[in-house]
């Protein structure tokens, strides 16, 4: 009866076995370090090797024909398991004659016996598709990376461009009109004339002031003409003083010598930092600091304003902070931006000096 109980209880797990979509194994490491396979469910073949065979106790799931890469690594994760009888989790590759390979990913329970020996009970799924898709995952993620850095830069030679064209070719009309409507101005003497001269004028001086603030969002000339510092000095002077933020600015001791694209993300990152504080922060005062080392440029910009909520931060990830963040990353850089609710927020952007190419993968 026992015998007919033990016979029917192994067929239930070979059934079991047999159904689960995995590789059921059980490995047992003798004390001598010796391996022997006690049991393999019929995917053996399916998931390592179709000249397999389910009972043959001499050969063992997956050693046999282990990536030469991912030998040191499968056998490091077993000395660990045995060695403090935690779960055996391991991923890597295995050579599928003749030349193919599989990614799988293996998960066993260890036993320690009586006679010294380590017995895994474990499963072995073939995880090739799966790996795959991570890696055109990977590829098409570095693609999106490359494409926003050719939007970033495209985006920032047209605001140039931009920026030129209304500051030289529409400020020059608008400079002539002015001029010519003086001119007019000193030779007539119907009043009424006069007076919708001179109205025309103010309205020609606004378009101007206008026509100057747009070019100078697009692109602001103190960048190209004087450099990093001086346009942030001028950005912070313009954007804070406006508002009636007392600031202070700390300028590098040394001088900053970069590339356009640098200086230009560099300046956006510091742009949009000052712009969260106006429009968010409620702050009366803000600090920032430049500094610059052989290796490395620090700016932290800190202002006693509400402090960044952690729900809002979320919120606005997709946007400004997000936008900062992507800037630096483009050229090896970070930007790690964080507060206190109540004690104000501080944005700090580390960017490597030593290899000044943006970083492509």
């Amino acid at each position: 009866m026992l015998d007919a109980v033990t016979h029917e209880d192994e067929l239930r797990i070979e059934t079991i076995a047999a159904n689960v979509p995995a590789l059921v194994f059980q490995l047992q490491r003798h004390a001598d370090g010796s391996l022997c396979c006690l049991f393999t469910s019929k995917a053996v073949r399916a998931v390592c090797d179709e000249r397999a065979d389910p009972e043959d106790a001499g050969w063992i799931p997956c050693i046999s024909n282990l990536h030469p890469d991912d030998r040191d690594s499968f056998f490091s994760a077993m000395a660990l398991s045995a060695q403090q009888l935690t779960h055996w989790n391991w991923e890597g590759r295995i050579i599928v004659p003749p030349h193919d390979e599989k990614w799988i990913n293996l998960r066993a329970v260890p036993c320690a016996m009586p006679d010294g020996s380590i017995v895994w009970d474990g499963i072995i799924l073939n995880i090739t598709l799966s790996k795959q898709r991570e890696d055109e995952s990977v590829h098409a993620w570095f693609a999106l990376e490359k494409l926003s850095d050719h939007i970033q830069r495209a985006r920032e030679e047209e605001r140039s461009k931009i920026s030129r064209e209304i500051h030289d070719e529409l400020g020059g009309i608008l400079s002539t009109l002015k001029m010519d409507l003086g001119w007019l101005d000193k030779r007539m003497d119907d009043p009424l004339l006069l007076e919708r001269t001179q109205a025309m004028a103010q309205l020609i001086r606004e378009a101007l002031q206008t026509a100057r603030r747009i070019s100078a969002d697009l692109r602001p000339g103190a960048l190209d003409n004087l450099g990093l510092v001086a346009a942030m000095e001028e950005h912070a002077a313009t954007l804070l003083g406006r508002q009636g933020i007392s600031y202070s600015f700390t300028p590098p001791e040394q001088e900053v010598e970069l590339d356009d694209l640098r200086a230009t993300a560099i300046f956006r990152i510091f742009q949009e930092s000052l712009t969260n504080i106006v429009r968010h922060a409620k702050a009366e005062t803000a600090d920032i600091q430049f500094s610059v080392t052989a290796e490395e440029l620090a700016i932290s910009i800190r202002d006693d304003g509400c402090g960044i909520i952690p729900e809002r931060s979320q919120r606005f990830q997709s946007y400004g902070i997000l936008g900062m963040q992507e800037r630096a990353k483009q050229l090896g850089g970070e930007v790690i931006v964080s507060g206190t609710p109540g004690h104000g927020t501080t944005v700090r952007l580390k960017l490597p000096l030593a290899a000044p190419e943006l970083i492509t993968r």
